[in-house]
């Protein structure tokens, strides 16, 4: 039962991994399509064609250009790779201990079942022997149905 109840609480805290990683991939993402919503609509097209510079650069891009050797770069080269590792070996971990859940549950399962045979087996061999059991010839038929 304890090998089942690791291999339920290894695989939860994959998914929860899981999805932790979606959220925190989601929510940046989402920072990252603000930004850019931020600087397609807060751009002057006109301006652009003139001689004039009609570009607004969002706050959004300062935040990804500082960020981008100090968390995007590590995320994807050492996070990604690392996170991928934990996963497989929690889920690994839960595999293992669900079928070492499953032989022992097997194995107790096959042991009742030998003991019932082998349980009925003594008693069928046990009336076998009172029936073929010689009756003593020195009773009378009288006294059998007396006693």
């Amino acid at each position: 039962m304890k090998n089942k109840i690791l291999s339920i609480f290894l695989a939860l805290f994959a998914v929860l991994l899981v999805v932790g990683s979606v959220y925190l991939f989601i929510s940046y993402i989402s920072e990252l399509g603000e930004g850019f919503i931020t600087f397609f609509s807060s751009s002057n097209m006109q301006k652009m064609s003139s001689a004039q510079c009609g570009l607004e650069i969002p706050p959004e891009f300062e935040s990804i250009r500082s960020n981008l050797a100090g968390v995007i770069l590590p995320a994807i080269y050492l996070g990604l790779p690392l996170l991928l590792v934990a996963i497989s070996l929690l889920m690994f971990g839960s595999g293992y201990y669900y079928g070492k859940h499953k032989t022992i549950e097997k194995y107790h399962l096959e042991k009742k079942v030998k003991e019932e045979v082998r349980t009925k087996v003594n008693e069928k061999m046990k009336s076998e022997k009172e029936k073929k059991k010689p009756k003593n010839p020195e009773e009378k038929p009288e006294e059998k149905e007396s006693k």
